[in-house]
Protein backbone atom coordinates (compact mmCIF):
# COMPACT_ATOMS: atom_id res chain seq x y z
CA UNK A 1 0.00 0.00 0.00
CA UNK A 2 2.42 2.31 0.95
CA UNK A 3 5.26 0.70 -1.31
CA UNK A 4 7.73 3.90 -1.69
CA UNK A 5 7.79 4.62 2.32
CA UNK A 6 8.71 0.95 2.55
CA UNK A 7 11.76 1.38 0.00
CA UNK A 8 12.91 4.60 1.88
CA UNK A 9 12.72 2.73 4.94
CA UNK A 10 14.37 -0.18 3.92
CA UNK A 11 17.19 1.86 2.51
CA UNK A 12 17.27 4.31 5.99
CA UNK A 13 17.54 0.77 7.98
CA UNK A 14 19.26 -1.45 5.99
CA UNK A 15 22.47 -1.18 7.82
CA UNK A 16 21.22 -1.22 10.92
CA UNK A 17 19.29 -4.41 10.87
CA UNK A 18 20.11 -7.85 10.71
CA UNK A 19 20.27 -9.18 6.58
CA UNK A 20 18.28 -12.24 7.25
CA UNK A 21 15.07 -9.57 8.79
CA UNK A 22 15.36 -7.51 5.85
CA UNK A 23 12.47 -9.57 4.02
CA UNK A 24 10.57 -9.88 7.03
CA UNK A 25 10.18 -6.31 7.40
CA UNK A 26 9.65 -5.63 4.08
CA UNK A 27 6.55 -8.06 4.84
CA UNK A 28 5.62 -6.25 7.49
CA UNK A 29 6.05 -2.75 6.45
CA UNK A 30 3.71 -3.75 3.46
CA UNK A 31 0.96 -4.26 5.46
CA UNK A 32 1.47 -1.20 8.47
CA UNK A 33 -1.25 1.69 9.11
CA UNK A 34 0.22 4.91 7.98
CA UNK A 35 0.66 6.47 11.62
CA UNK A 36 2.76 3.66 12.01
CA UNK A 37 5.08 4.61 9.47
CA UNK A 38 5.52 8.22 10.39
CA UNK A 39 6.46 6.53 14.25
CA UNK A 40 9.03 4.87 12.07
CA UNK A 41 10.35 7.15 10.25
CA UNK A 42 10.85 9.47 13.02
CA UNK A 43 12.24 6.95 15.60
CA UNK A 44 16.14 7.15 16.36
CA UNK A 45 18.17 4.25 15.77
CA UNK A 46 21.58 3.27 17.13
CA UNK A 47 24.50 2.64 13.99
CA UNK A 48 25.90 -0.33 14.58
CA UNK A 49 29.05 1.06 12.71
CA UNK A 50 29.32 3.90 15.85
CA UNK A 51 29.24 0.84 17.85
CA UNK A 52 32.05 -0.75 16.63
CA UNK A 53 34.32 2.65 15.95
CA UNK A 54 33.50 2.94 20.13
CA UNK A 55 35.18 -0.71 20.72
CA UNK A 56 37.80 -0.32 18.66
CA UNK A 57 38.75 3.01 19.98
CA UNK A 58 37.22 3.16 23.62
CA UNK A 59 36.08 -0.85 24.24
CA UNK A 60 38.38 -1.58 26.76
CA UNK A 61 36.63 1.56 28.81
CA UNK A 62 33.22 -0.04 28.46
CA UNK A 63 31.83 3.00 26.02
CA UNK A 64 30.79 0.75 23.25
CA UNK A 65 28.90 -1.39 25.95
CA UNK A 66 27.46 2.33 27.46
CA UNK A 67 26.63 2.88 23.65
CA UNK A 68 24.64 0.18 23.26
CA UNK A 69 22.56 0.39 26.42
CA UNK A 70 24.06 -2.05 28.90
CA UNK A 71 25.66 0.37 31.60
CA UNK A 72 26.29 -2.23 33.81
CA UNK A 73 28.91 -4.23 31.46
CA UNK A 74 30.23 -1.01 30.49
CA UNK A 75 30.87 -0.29 34.14
CA UNK A 76 32.58 -3.66 34.85
CA UNK A 77 34.84 -3.10 32.03
CA UNK A 78 36.11 0.76 33.17
CA UNK A 79 36.33 -0.84 37.03
CA UNK A 80 38.48 -3.74 35.79
CA UNK A 81 40.70 -1.41 33.70
CA UNK A 82 40.94 0.96 36.69
CA UNK A 83 41.59 -1.88 39.38
CA UNK A 84 44.46 -3.65 36.99
CA UNK A 85 45.85 -1.13 34.45
CA UNK A 86 46.08 2.41 36.87
CA UNK A 87 48.24 0.58 39.76
CA UNK A 88 50.41 -1.13 37.82
CA UNK A 89 50.91 1.71 35.56
CA UNK A 90 52.23 4.03 39.13
CA UNK A 91 54.26 0.97 39.66
CA UNK A 92 56.18 1.29 36.56
CA UNK A 93 56.45 5.21 36.83
CA UNK A 94 57.58 4.93 40.46
CA UNK A 95 60.17 1.66 39.64
CA UNK A 96 61.88 3.82 37.07
CA UNK A 97 61.93 7.28 38.84
CA UNK A 98 63.38 5.85 42.25
CA UNK A 99 66.47 6.94 41.63
CA UNK A 100 64.85 10.84 41.02
CA UNK A 101 62.34 10.57 43.44
CA UNK A 102 64.71 9.76 46.51
CA UNK A 103 63.54 7.13 48.09
CA UNK A 104 66.30 5.55 50.75
CA UNK A 105 68.68 3.58 48.83
CA UNK A 106 67.64 0.39 51.22
CA UNK A 107 63.97 0.58 49.96
CA UNK A 108 62.78 -2.57 48.49
CA UNK A 109 60.26 -1.59 45.85
CA UNK A 110 59.83 -5.20 44.43
CA UNK A 111 58.33 -6.09 47.84
CA UNK A 112 56.90 -3.41 48.01
CA UNK A 113 54.82 -3.79 45.14
CA UNK A 114 54.34 -7.50 44.77
CA UNK A 115 57.04 -8.06 42.22
CA UNK A 116 58.75 -10.40 43.96
CA UNK A 117 55.78 -12.35 43.94
CA UNK A 118 55.48 -14.56 40.83
CA UNK A 119 51.99 -15.40 41.75
CA UNK A 120 50.67 -11.55 41.50
CA UNK A 121 52.42 -10.59 38.42
CA UNK A 122 50.91 -13.99 37.04
CA UNK A 123 47.77 -13.38 38.13
CA UNK A 124 47.80 -9.70 36.72
CA UNK A 125 49.16 -11.49 33.02
CA UNK A 126 46.32 -13.63 33.12
CA UNK A 127 43.51 -10.77 33.94
CA UNK A 128 44.69 -8.37 31.68
CA UNK A 129 44.87 -10.98 28.50
CA UNK A 130 41.21 -12.20 29.39
CA UNK A 131 40.29 -8.53 29.04
CA UNK A 132 42.10 -7.94 26.33
CA UNK A 133 40.13 -11.09 24.58
CA UNK A 134 36.91 -9.84 26.21
CA UNK A 135 37.45 -6.62 24.43
CA UNK A 136 38.31 -8.37 21.04
CA UNK A 137 34.70 -11.19 21.24
CA UNK A 138 32.91 -7.56 22.37
CA UNK A 139 33.46 -5.79 18.68
CA UNK A 140 31.30 -8.52 17.57
CA UNK A 141 29.19 -8.98 20.02
CA UNK A 142 28.13 -5.05 20.78
CA UNK A 143 27.76 -4.77 16.38
CA UNK A 144 25.28 -7.76 16.06
CA UNK A 145 23.31 -6.79 19.43
CA UNK A 146 22.89 -3.09 18.16
CA UNK A 147 21.41 -4.72 15.00
CA UNK A 148 19.36 -7.19 16.93
CA UNK A 149 17.97 -4.37 19.38
CA UNK A 150 17.30 -2.03 16.26
CA UNK A 151 15.06 -5.31 15.08
CA UNK A 152 12.96 -5.24 18.32
CA UNK A 153 12.38 -1.73 18.39
CA UNK A 154 10.86 -2.01 15.15
CA UNK A 155 8.97 -5.00 15.68
CA UNK A 156 7.32 -3.87 19.11
CA UNK A 157 6.12 -0.91 16.70
CA UNK A 158 4.71 -3.25 14.03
Amino acid sequence: MYTKYVSVILMSLGDKLPRNSIKFIEKELASIAEENITKLMETKFKNPLMGLILGLLLGVFGADRFYKGNPGLGAIKLALWLVFFIPYAIFIIVVLNKSVVGYPSGYNFEYAFGYSHPFIVIFWFVVVFMMWVWWFVDLFLVYKGIKEDNLNKIQTML
